[in-house]
């Protein structure tokens, strides 16, 4: 659980670095297909169902609401891929992502696995998952031109 909130905290950060303090407009940041470094097939952990999240991004149209604000698009488009994820498509209300382990005992954590896998896409459709965004990556370059 540690490393979900570790992962959820990066993505916070990295996103939080590109885009103004008001939200209001992102610097380079866009959430879209085109940024995408591989296809995301989420696998069916009962009672949720395999997920092609590639192919729902694909299909996506953001509302027009969102144009402007990234973080409104990401909002709006795990929102309607929650909503597909349960083979019961109204029990997913009963899931929640806790970051301090608090809220209404009658919620259950969504699973650990499905929450990480939510990270790595975010981050892939951000164009922040490129392999010289991670760490370490730095100290591969050594002795190479880019001193």
């Amino acid at each position: 659980m540690y490393s979900i909130k570790r992962s959820f905290i990066a993505l916070q950060c990295q996103v939080s670095k590109k885009v103004d303090t008001n939200y209001k407009s992102a610097q380079g940041l866009k959430f879209c297909l085109d940024n995408q470094r591989q296809h995301w097939i989420l696998p069916a952990h009962p009672p949720f169902v395999e997920l092609d999240m590639t192919n729902e991004l694909r299909h996506f149209t953001p509302p027009t609401r969102a144009a402007s604000r990234e973080y409104l698009v990401m909002i709006d488009f795990f929102r309607r891929v929650l909503l597909k994820l349960h083979s019961n498509p109204p029990e997913i209300r009963r899931y929640a992502v806790r970051l301090q382990n608090f809220g209404r005992d009658s919620l259950l954590d969504l699973p650990e696995e499905i929450v990480q896998f939510f990270i790595n896409f975010a981050l892939d459709g951000l164009g922040l998952r490129a392999d010289e965004l991670r760490r370490g990556q730095k100290e591969l370059l050594i002795g190479s031109n880019n001193e």
